[in-house]
């Protein structure tokens, strides 16, 4: 029951920061409608203006004002014609469409979240022990550089938790026939790669449990091997929208 509870928990990871200027990105839909709004350079073709987002193309957000979300191109683009009319433009959309947007989501750089590890893997002295005791754990994630394919995103995750292990006499001073759940304190780092609103990770880190020098658990303090998986329940959106 423990190990399912703890297969069951999400990585429920919250954004810290809402739409924005600066914030970059794709599409992967030409069904996103677009406004010109003005040009900002002399270059720009002013025959023709884009009424839908071209798909696969780096955009940056200008400015949040009311409803709309003013963008321009990323990176300047001559050698796909459909692209053209949008070098040197600001464009906008809706905050409604920018949401639909796949890419436009998720873009925090920083976010803190809740995570399980269904499975540790311990070793000492030569010996390898798997351990699915129910823990919790909270962890700081820093997104690592710009994801270029949309759905996906790596970060880097940082924190600390709480769980229990079995102290039995094979890994503790404690007699044979009194074993005993205590609870431990564990700190811990990894990496986790998300896939739209599936994570999965790989973490290392270290328990220790209170009265070491009464129980001589001989796992404490020693480092541990595991692999996380949650569902971001959020969706990485802020839940406050930026006026």
């Amino acid at each position: 029951m423990k190990t399912l509870l703890t297969f069951l928990l999400a990585m429920s990871f919250i954004t810290v920061n809402a739409q924005k200027a600066g914030d970059v990105f794709t599409s992967k839909s030409a069904s996103i409608p677009i406004t010109y709004v003005r040009n900002f350079d002399s270059r720009s073709d002013t025959s023709i203006n884009a009424t839908s987002l071209v798909p696969f193309i780096r955009y940056e957000v200008t400015s949040v004002s009311g409803n709309d979300v003013e963008f321009q191109v990323l990176t300047l683009r001559a050698d796909q014609p459909s692209a053209i009319p949008l070098n040197y433009k600001i464009y906008k959309m809706t905050k409604t469409d920018y949401a639909r947007v796949k890419g436009a989501k998720g873009r925090e750089i920083l976010s803190f979240g809740a995570l399980a590890l269904p499975v540790k893997l311990r070793s000492s002295e030569g010996e390898v022990h798997f351990e699915t005791d129910f823990n919790v754990n909270f962890a700081l994630a820093v997104r690592l550089g710009e994801s270029f394919i949309n759905d996906w995103d790596l970060t880097w995750q940082i924190g600390f938790g709480l769980g229990s292990t079995d102290l039995t006499s094979s890994n503790s001073s404690i007699e044979q026939g009194k074993d005993q759940s205590v609870e431990t304190i564990t700190g811990l780092t990894g990496l986790n790669l998300r896939f739209q609103t599936f994570q999965v990770g790989l973490y290392t880190g270290v328990d220790y449990i209170n009265n070491q020098s009464e129980y001589n658990w001989k796992y404490n303090g020693n480092m541990f091997i595991s692999a996380g998986i949650g569902i971001n329940i959020f969706g990485g959106q802020s839940k406050k929208e930026e006026k």
